[in-house]
């Protein structure tokens, strides 16, 4: 069972990496460029009225985006998804720091989660919040069981 729920855990971890790395190309794909326009543009080929409200405050935020700011979440896009895809490669490859690494990372995310969770309350984040508290849960196990061999 432990090398099976690995090999997903590292898959998840990995498709996550590679989700942000693409995250962030595309953020760099926005520098020096109108964004509300490219996704005005967007929303109208997708017969999206811009005239709704929630439509008409989305890009009137996204006017507001900066070149710096377009930086900055495209690095942390690539450093989050980096160390995914690092930890997703160590796992496939049942290397031990991996574990350790991914226990820390996913442990440091689940107060946040939490309070993510209370504060914007959604299916979503609680789902999150569980398939990562589950992944704690099972490498501490893996963890403890090699330790006592």
């Amino acid at each position: 069972m432990g090398d099976r729920s690995l090999k997903w855990i590292a898959s998840y971890n990995l498709c996550k990496g590679l989700l942000l790395l693409t995250l962030g190309l595309g953020f760099l794909g926005f520098l020096h460029k109108d964004v509300d326009t490219i996704v005005g543009n967007w929303l109208s080929s997708l017969d999206v009225s811009l005239e709704d409200d929630h439509v008409a405050a989305l890009l009137v935020r996204l006017d507001l985006v900066t070149d710096k700011q377009l930086k900055v979440l495209s690095g942390i896009a690539f450093l989050l998804g980096g160390i995914f895809v690092t930890e997703g490669i160590g796992l496939l490859f049942k290397q031990r720091w991996a574990e350790f690494l991914t226990v820390v990372v996913k442990a440091s995310f689940i107060p946040v989660e939490v309070f993510e969770s209370f504060t914007h309350f959604g299916p979503a984040k609680i789902i999150l919040l569980a398939v990562n508290v589950v992944i704690v849960w099972f490498l501490m196990r893996i963890l403890r069981e090699r330790a006592h061999r």
